[in-house]
């Protein structure tokens, strides 16, 4: 990913949530609200998983597929045992990693994700992504799923979020690898159909 990679050295804190106070010049003095953000992306999946009735001890090993630099990925550590942080961005994952050195955090792992090895090659119970995969074209949006779902194990969960529907949105293989197209944040959408076809697949 061209633009999150740049975007991920120059402003790694702002290219995760896209407020200016997260920006370079002043994250130092708002590291802690922008970690402490990630505390509800956590709460979100236990009250998830306590809806659906599913005890937290199921949960051995989480993978967190756009970890960013370890925003969420922190609170999930204290509620599982084992969470894997993924993400395309190697500036990313060195921030995190620091983080996570200077927090004493020891039951992380972190993965980066390429065209060959988008997921680390490893089973899991549970599937977290949040404002991750609307930044990829839908042919890669579903490539990713494919693989995310099958890497579940029996009786896995899958949490994640994508846009499944936006007026006037279209895309068009050609139009997306013409020549000199702008480099900019993409968003883009995955019909609601495809998500359940490749669920039952």
């Amino acid at each position: 990913d061209r633009y999150g990679g740049a975007i991920g050295r120059e402003a790694p804190h702002w290219s995760v949530l896209t407020h200016a106070r997260y920006l370079p010049a002043e994250i130092e003095q708002n590291r802690e609200e922008f970690y402490a953000g990630g505390e509800r992306d956590a709460v979100l999946v236990t009250n998830l998983l306590h809806q659906h009735a599913i005890p937290l001890q199921r949960i051995a090993r989480v993978l967190e597929f756009g970890c960013g630099v370890g925003r969420v990925t922190f609170p999930l550590a204290r509620r599982f045992p084992e969470v894997i942080g993924c993400d395309v961005s190697a500036a990313h994952l060195e921030v995190a990693g620091t983080e996570a050195a200077a927090r004493g955090s020891v039951n992380i792992g972190w993965h980066q994700s390429t065209v060959d090895e988008p997921l680390p090659d490893l089973d899991y119970d549970l599937l977290f992504s949040r404002i991750v995969l609307q930044h990829n074209p839908p042919p890669v949006m579903a490539w990713l799923l494919r693989q995310a779902f099958a890497r579940l194990r029996p009786g896995g969960i899958a949490i994640f979020q994508l846009p499944t529907h936006a007026l006037g949105y279209r895309f068009a293989v050609a139009d997306y690898l013409a020549p000199n197209q702008p480099l900019a944040m993409e968003m883009h959408v995955l019909p609601q159909k495809t998500v359940f076809a490749l669920a039952r697949e």
